[in-house]
């Protein structure tokens, strides 16, 4: 990542990291302990996978990282999340997962691709909007209230990671 942060706005398109299934299930066993298998899913700048325990129980989604994303910014997706989670109880929030010690399942990993920001989140079963068409003045608008209750819990929120590479928004206040 360039010393001064990237310029998102200067980019079309951030390239997300292509790492195999099985590289995925080798990250997850060596960096957070957990032996599962690896299923890709689909994403727009990072790389995930859903990892499933021995019996194909849900274990949690294996984030990779953008390279352009570090381990600060990674930081604060994580405690935003956390926040979330404390203050919409009702709504769910993929936060990240914790180890034995309550650490956050978070490293910065090797990789064929190189070095990447890794993290296991929370699994939410569910589907997006994306492929469900026309949305209803209703579905639209308890979207509108969610984004803002969204906005008012991370209305003070503040760390240092975002403030760096943040062009406009809150984080750059």
């Amino acid at each position: 990542m360039p010393a001064g942060g990237l310029d998102f706005f200067a980019h079309g398109a951030l390239p997300a990291p292509r790492v195999s299934v099985a590289e995925a299930q080798r990250l997850a066993g060596e960096h957070f302990d957990l032996e599962a298998t690896a299923q890709a899913l689909g994403s727009q700048q990072d790389q995930n996978f859903l990892l499933r325990g021995g019996a194909g129980e849900p274990l949690g989604v294996l984030k990779l990282a953008n390279r352009a994303i570090g381990l600060a910014e990674i930081e604060a997706q994580i405690l935003a999340g956390k926040r979330l989670a404390q203050r919409l109880a009702p709504v769910c929030v993929a936060t990240t997962l914790t180890g034995p010690e309550g650490a956050p399942l978070l490293a910065t990993v090797a990789t064929s691709e190189g070095p990447l920001v890794a993290h296991v989140v929370r699994y939410l079963p569910g589907s997006t909007l994306a492929h469900h068409g026309y949305l209803s003045p209703r579905v639209v608008s308890a979207l509108g209230a969610l984004a803002a209750q969204v906005s008012d819990a991370l209305d003070d929120f503040t760390h240092p990671g975002p403030r760096a590479h943040a062009a406009v928004g809150p984080a750059s206040r």
